[in-house]
This record gives C-alpha cells, structure tokens and sequence, in this order.
C-alpha cells in the first residue's frame, strides 16, 4: 500500500506506561485489542504532542510537563469519542454563540482563532458555517461590528480618533481607517463632523 502523494498518512507513535496509565488509555477508549485511530491532527494537538516530546528530555522536570501535555492530547481524544453537549450543538448555535462572543470582547483584539479556539471549533470550519448563515466570513463580520462600535464612540468629542481605534479593537490607526472608510464612505473625522453639526 503507498500513501496518498497529496495527503499522505502521518502516523504518531506515543508509549506510555506507568500507574494509572492502563485506566487512562481505558477512558480514552484505547487498550491493547484498540490501540490504533484516526484522530484529526490539529496545530495545538500536534504542537501538545510535540511539547510532551521535547520536554521529557529536560532534566529536573520529572516527567511533569510531559505528563500535562499527555493529558491535553488524552483529553482531546476523550471529548472526541464522548462529545460533550457543547460540541453537538446544531451549526446555528455555533455561529451565534461565536457571535454572542464576538460582542462582548471586540474591543480587546481578539481574532478569529480566538473565537474559534472559545467555541471549539477549527476556524477554517467556522469560516464555512459563518459564510452558510451569515453570508460573510467571521473576520468581515468582527471588522464590521468594530467599525459600526467606532460610529457610535465617534459622537463622544473627548476621544480621539485613535482613542476610538483602540476602544474598538483596531489594533492600529491605518486598519481603523481603511475599514472605516470602506463601511461609510468617508474618514472618521468627516463622520464625526457630520454627526456632530
């Protein structure tokens, strides 16, 4: 059998042993009759399994660090095999529970892995479900409600146009700009001009 030259198969081997070790595999659903599956290889997945790697070399840790680093991966099979209600959730909530999201931390720089990573779900998953329901990706939609918070903080003359940048989550004035421009048609200090008069 030869691999797929586009998608290979990548195999990971990881041995454990010690107390505890057979009930751990247990309640992953692994034993010695089931020690081979599929399992989707994320980045934070690969990166756990690489970090539980590197850091059973280091010396003075006792085996802590790889030990929490087992864990992480053993519980991610875990909730794979067992799906906690959160993850069954129909492809509505989790649009509107990554909206609900989006809303309540815009201001603080969040991105669209943030948002993905709270809800559980891949962002390239979470692209397709926003384009399905909402007819724009999750990116357009954050820019979006940040522009339209900044129209609102715009109307209070104390701040500056920076000010209401940062306060909306833009990480710098020229994205703001771009962003504001594009939504209304005009810079933020000919929109606050115009709302002020």
């Amino acid at each position: 059998y030869v691999a797929d030259a586009e998608d290979p198969w990548r195999y990971i081997y990881i041995g454990i042993a010690g107390k505890g070790a057979e009930r751990m595999l247990a309640d992953a659903g692994l034993s010695k009759e089931k020690y081979i599956f599929d399992f989707p290889l994320d980045k934070d997945t690969l990166r756990d399994i690489e970090l539980m790697h590197s850091t059973g070399k280091k010396r003075g840790t006792k085996g802590y660090c790889s030990l929490g680093y087992l864990m992480s991966v053993i519980g991610k099979i875990i909730l794979r095999e067992n799906p906690s209600p959160a993850q069954m959730w129909s492809t509505e909530q989790y649009v509107e529970k990554a909206k609900i999201f989006i809303r309540q931390n815009y201001q603080y720089g969040i991105s669209v892995e943030t948002v993905a990573d709270h809800i559980g779900v891949d962002r390239s998953y979470l692209y397709r479900l926003f384009v399905k329901h909402e007819g724009c990706s999750p990116s357009r939609f954050l820019c979006d409600l940040r522009v339209e918070m900044a129209s609102e903080k715009l109307k209070n003359e104390k701040l500056t146009i920076r000010d209401v940048a940062f306060e909306s989550g833009f990480c710098d004035a020229s994205h703001f700009y771009k962003a504001f421009y594009a939504k209304f048609n005009m810079s933020p200090q000919k929109y606050r001009e115009k709302m002020n008069v």
